[in-house]
C-alpha cells in the first residue's frame, strides 16, 4: 500500500461538481490543493477527512495530493452529482475502480454509519421567535447522504393547543454535513399553566445509527409558561 495519493478530477465536456471526502484511522501526514479555485472547497474535519467539493469547467481538472500515515487505513469516497456513471481509474495503468474503495486493498469500503443524536431544549411561551429549534448532530461526516424520521409525541404540552405537529418529516443530511436544524413553532396562548413538555421522536435512520445515549435519540421540547 502507498501513503501517497494524487487526486485528478476531470469534468469532459461540460461543467461538473464533484463532492466527496476521504476518511483515514489516523491524522493525513499531508494535503496539497491543485488547480483549486475560490468556488472550490476543500477541508480537513475531525475524526481524519478530507472533504472536497470541485467545480470543474469544461476541459479542466482540479485536484488535490494527500498522504497517510503509515499502516493507517483510509477510505476514497466519491459523490458526483453528475454523470453518475463518471468512471474512475487508478495508476498508470488506469485500472477501473468503484468508489468508495479501500485505500489498502482497493475493494469496497462502506465508511462506519455515524450516530445521529438529538438535543433538548427550553423555550418561552412568548419566545419572540415563537418557535422551539431543535439540534440534529451526526457523530461524523459521512460519504453517504444520511436521513432520519422526525416525529412529534404529545406530554403534558398537546398539539395543536400548545405547539405544531410534525408527523413523519424527514430531515436529510448531505454529505459532509454533520448538522440539522428542525423548527416546532409554539403557541403562545392565554391561559395561566405549568410548564409543559412534548418530545420530539428520531425513527428509521438511513446510513447512520440512532444514539443509544439515554435521551439523545430522542429530545424534550419544555414550555416555559408566560401567563
Amino acid at each position: 500500500m502507498t501513503n501517497s495519493w494524487s487526486i485528478r478530477l476531470a469534468a469532459g465536456n461540460s461543467f461538473n461538481v464533484f463532492n466527496g471526502m476521504v476518511s483515514s484511522t489516523a491524522p493525513f501526514t499531508s494535503l496539497i490543493p491543485v488547480s483549486i479555485e475560490a468556488s472550490d472547497v476543500l477541508f480537513v474535519s475531525d475524526p481524519p477527512t478530507i472533504n472536497y467539493s470541485l467545480l470543474i469547467g469544461a476541459g479542466y481538472e482540479d485536484g488535490f495530493d494527500f498522504s497517510i500515515a503509515s499502516g493507517a487505513a483510509g477510505c476514497f469516497g466519491l459523490d458526483m452529482d453528475f454523470p453518475l456513471e463518471t468512471p474512475v481509474y487508478l495508476g498508470a495503468a488506469r485500472t477501473p475502480v468503484e468508489p468508495p474503495f479501500d485505500l489498502a486493498t482497493l475493494s469496497p469500503c462502506v465508511p462506519s454509519a455515524p450516530v445521529v443524536s438529538i438535543n433538548s431544549i427550553s423555550v418561552n411561551e412568548d419566545d419572540l421567535t415563537g418557535q422551539a429549534s431543535f439540534i440534529l448532530s451526526l457523530s461524523a461526516a459521512n460519504i453517504l447522504p444520511i436521513s432520519v424520521d422526525v416525529t412529534t409525541i404529545d406530554g403534558t404540552a398537546v398539539a395543536p393547543g400548545d405547539f405544531a405537529a410534525l408527523t413523519s418529516s424527514t430531515v436529510s443530511f448531505l454529505p459532509g454535513e454533520t448538522t440539522a436544524t428542525i423548527d416546532i413553532a409554539i403557541v403562545d396562548d392565554i391561559l395561566a399553566e405549568s410548564d409543559e413538555v412534548f418530545t420530539v421522536g428520531l425513527s428509521n435512520p438511513v446510513n447512520a445509527i440512532l444514539s443509544t445515549v439515554p435521551g439523545t435519540a430522542s429530545g424534550t421540547g419544555t414550555i416555559v409558561d408566560n401567563d
